[in-house]
């Protein structure tokens, strides 16, 4: 298999392909809320596409990922030592974390000081996310008072905040969002 990857990765940069874009964080989920297949994937897996790109000599890797976890770094750096392309990471402050980025930064700067092609990236925001109460993300999440339906069916989620007068005051009364705490952790 990881051969398999090698091979489709040097096949569509041959194509045309601009590079590969992969996310290692536990943030990213499935419709049921487990994590992608990327997340779990091994080292091997990300040195394989490391490895087509460095056959194919093009293409950047871009990669979205939780970098204050330095076993995930060191992967990164193996993948542009490994590749000899550019490779592109997220830098990214959390109310948590707000000195995240520079420590992301110095990994960074201590890489390019060795010789190797990595790069940060910034936005200025997040995008596309998908908002809903099946989805990993909403903004009923964090309110004390949504807690006892977060393992409920859609259905019973829908008819009660519907029906129930006081989860709705409830719901209306609290200030929970907080942007820190929008990244509950691997388990969240």
């Amino acid at each position: 298999e990881l051969d398999r990857m090698t091979a489709i990765v040097l096949e569509g940069l041959r194509a045309g392909a601009l590079g590969v874009s992969t996310s290692r964080t536990y943030k990213h989920r499935t419709g049921d809320r487990r994590p992608t297949n990327m997340h779990t994937a091994g080292e091997e897996e990300i040195l394989a596409l490391a490895r087509g790109m460095g056959e194919a000599r093009a293409g950047v890797l871009q990669v979205n990922g939780d970098w204050f976890q330095e076993s995930e770094f060191s992967i990164v750096r193996k993948a542009a030592e490994l590749s000899g392309r550019p490779v592109a990471i997220l830098l990214f402050q959390v109310g948590a974390n707000p000195e995240l980025w520079r420590h992301e930064l110095k990994h960074i700067e201590d890489a390019q000081s060795d010789g190797l092609n990595l790069w940060g990236q910034c936005s200025s925001r997040p995008i596309c996310v998908c908002w809903g109460l099946e989805g990993g993300l909403h903004p009923l999440m964090f309110h004390k008072a949504f807690r006892p339906l977060r393992h409920l069916p859609l259905a019973e989620k829908v008819r009660r905040l519907r029906h129930d007068q006081a989860l709705r005051a409830a719901l209306a009364s609290e200030h929970a969002w907080q942007f820190k705490e929008w990244s509950p952790g691997p388990d969240g």
